[in-house]
């Protein structure tokens, strides 16, 4: 678990940098066409420009979003369960079992994560299968 935690530190340091600057750049672009507002007839056209449809968050990523972290807390629940079944495997005399017990964990968490978002992308899948 602490061999995570150094790349998860840089990931979040990184994407906080990126978001400020994302904000900054959006803060200049709104202000620029505020000051040219008067030009743009269209109020669809405004509104599509101050807040674009890739930035805001749907229903379906959302729910997926949901599912994933349901998902990860499920296998991570699932591979303690298992660590303490198997407890008499893990401890060999005075010898703990430590790379097992990371290796239960992490897989367990990532397959159950992994399932979480596979079972509501199949959902979304066969519902457009359903309205074409």
């Amino acid at each position: 678990m602490n061999d995570l935690v150094a790349p998860l530190v840089v990931g979040i340091v990184f994407w906080t940098v990126y978001r400020i600057f994302e904000l900054f750049v959006r803060r200049n672009e709104r202000l620029k066409l505020i000051d040219h507002i008067s030009e743009i007839s269209d109020v669809n056209m405004i509104n599509e420009r101050l807040f674009p449809k890739e930035h805001r968050v749907g229903h379906k990523t959302a729910i997926k979003i949901a599912s994933l972290l349901i998902g990860i807390a499920f296998g991570m629940f699932v591979g303690f369960v298992l660590l303490d079944i198997f407890r008499t495997v893990l401890t060999s005399g005075y010898e703990y079992r430590y790379d097992l017990y990371q290796c239960t964990i992490g897989a367990s968490t990532l397959f159950f994560g992994g399932l979480g978002l596979l079972i509501p992308s199949i959902y979304f899948y066969r519902q457009e299968q359903k309205e074409k």
